[in-house]
């Protein structure tokens, strides 16, 4: 089946090509009125040493952009007061205990109207995303994949037989989102606001937020309630390809994406791919910050 028109997919390396041609064209040719306002990034206590990284990388390409932080405590508290060395925010919430994923939804909440970027924390941007994104007038703006996680289209017919879901879908570790047109009660049918949240129908949706969250803003696209359109704007850290070089971030001459690591969860970089770009962005963080646990062994 085509992929409809208005989310036609890239291979990753004509996505670097893509980004360097819309860099050189520059912000002055875009009529876009979108404008990403905030970043938000999630995460909970054993992935901060990433968050860090997710953090510094942002700082890196946007120094004054604001920032807040959506702790999830459902693995435990965790001190996060360095962050402040960075002017990031914790998202205010009386919920404390999110499960996985699902803190990311809280922003869509907001009583007002915001475009941002939202970012798991084992992501980083290794060239200047924003204004790539900038240049999409959209709602939504989401990266398509044909991925091996995917909806049991069975079950999900079953579910909702007016549906009709692409062939394909987006990772919700990335993708920019407008707060204020989806509502807590857009989710009642598929989402138990508990704490932690549930999923309703994990043989459906499993236990997270990204299939549901296809689910919802594929839906509401085809009911016409909003904009989503595709960009490819970010590449696994497994599959960087060669023509992503560490010097080209260095000279900030990278193309505008985001780098994730999803899956890999090691302290030691020289267990993951792409360990020069973490112990870059590891050493830039460093450069400016005091860690928590030295500023408790003072």
């Amino acid at each position: 089946m085509d992929e409809p028109l208005w989310c036609a997919a890239l291979s990753a390396e004509r996505s670097i090509l893509l980004f360097h041609s819309r860099r050189r064209l520059g912000s002055a040719n875009s009529k876009s009125k979108s404008m990403i306002e905030h970043i938000y990034i999630a995460g909970y206590r054993r992935d901060f040493y990433l968050t860090r990284l997710c953090v510094a990388s942002i700082r890196y390409w946007y120094p004054q952009i604001p920032i807040t932080f959506i702790k999830d405590y459902n693995s435990g508290d965790y001190d996060t007061s360095e962050l402040e060395d960075w002017d990031v925010r914790l998202f205010p919430s009386a919920v404390k205990k999110f499960g996985y994923g699902y803190g990311k939804f809280e922003p869509l909440f907001l009583p007002e109207r915001q475009q941002y970027l939202m970012l798991d924390s084992d992501t980083v941007l290794v060239g200047p995303v924003l204004d790539f994104l900038n240049q999409t007038n959209a709602d939504f703006i989401i990266h398509p994949e044909r991925s091996y996680y995917t909806y049991d289209l069975n079950l999900l017919k079953a579910f909702d037989p007016g549906f009709s879901a692409p062939d394909f879908t987006f990772n919700s570790g990335q993708y920019v989102a407008t707060s204020g047109l989806l509502q807590r009660s857009d989710f009642e049918r598929v989402l138990a606001w508990t704490e932690p949240r549930a999923s309703l129908y994990p043989d459906i949706f499993k236990e997270n937020d990204q299939l549901l969250f296809n689910y919802l803003l594929f839906k509401g696209r085809a009911e016409g309630r909003f904009s989503v359109v595709c960009r490819n704007f970010y590449i696994w850290a497994d599959g960087a390809i060669p023509i992503l070089k560490l010097e080209m971030i260095r000279r900030r001459t990278s193309p505008a994406m985001v780098l994730h690591w999803a899956g890999y969860k090691s302290e030691d970089f020289s267990q993951m791919p792409r360990a020069d770009i973490l112990n870059f962005f590891r050493d830039y963080y460093l450069s400016r910050t005091t860690l928590a646990s030295s500023k408790t062994s003072a």
